[in-house]
């Protein structure tokens, strides 16, 4: 997997953060929602220690590749890379 955390300051002042993690798989992404590292990671989510760092609560926006794009420019949606 690969990951990347994003960061800018909003029109408001505000800095806004976003984490993007690239997995190998759903069924990958899916075992680590149901981790032990996972538990450990979120254990103090929402806790009033860490709730003055956020504005609002935390929302999760998943997404599902839908293409690939080769380093020689080949754009493959990813539904036709898949056995049939």
């Amino acid at each position: 997997k690969s990951e990347f955390v994003y960061e800018r300051v909003g029109t408001d002042g505000l800095i806004l953060y976003a984490s993007h993690t690239v997995w190998t798989s759903f069924h990958d992404f899916d075992a680590w929602t149901k981790s032990e590292q996972f538990r450990i990671a979120h254990a103090n989510a929402g806790s009033s220690e860490i709730r003055p760092l956020y504005v609002g609560h935390p929302v999760f926006e998943g997404f599902q590749a839908v293409q690939r794009v080769t380093p020689d420019g080949v754009k493959q949606r990813l539904s036709e890379l898949a056995a049939p």
